[in-house]
């Protein structure tokens, strides 16, 4: 199982997989989970538009940090990560 996870701010995209398998990928338009520095009604409302989730992650320019949260938020049995 895997999620595609998307950071507003430069629109960098990852694949997180359930075996904590964390990658960069290029060209991938959709995603299931974006990630903001703050959730506001005007974004929770867009992203019922478009059928993707939010993840608020104050240190958003620390993207390993932030991805490593969704990581143990999505996947709470693994208990390590490996970024590719």
């Amino acid at each position: 199982m895997q999620s595609i996870v998307r950071f507003s701010h430069d629109n960098s995209t990852y694949i997180i997989e359930d075996s904590g398998i964390i990658s960069r990928v290029y060209g991938q338009e959709k995603f299931h989970i974006l990630v903001v520095d703050k959730i506001d009604h005007h974004k929770i409302k867009v992203a019922v538009e478009n059928g993707y989730k939010l993840f608020e992650c104050a240190e958003i320019n620390d993207k390993e940090n932030c991805l490593i949260k969704i990581l143990h938020a999505l996947y709470p049995e693994c208990k390590t990560c490996k970024f590719t």
